[in-house]
């Protein structure tokens, strides 16, 4: 193997091929459709949207604390709940 140079000679190969499809224009515009079609449908999901409020919420309560900002934001979120 190592005297035939087989390994760098199909590692040479493989990137050749890799940079062929990747500086392939058409596949490049049909990968940034599928991936931008993607993103809007998961952002779109209401369980997904649901999930980053909730983490929001979770960074900002971390973040202001035990102190008066935190108890004003806990209880304007109580009140604006119900």
């Amino acid at each position: 193997i190592e005297e035939n140079e087989i390994i760098p000679k199909y590692r040479e190969m493989a990137l050749s091929v890799t940079r062929g499809v990747l500086e392939d224009e058409e596949f490049r515009v049909e990968l940034k459709t599928l991936t931008g079609d993607y993103v809007e449908r998961v952002l779109t999901s209401d369980e997904v949207r649901q999930r980053i409020v909730e983490f929001t919420i979770e960074k900002i309560e971390s973040y202001v604390g035990e102190g008066v900002g935190g108890i004003a934001l806990k209880a304007y979120r109580y009140i604006n709940e119900e």
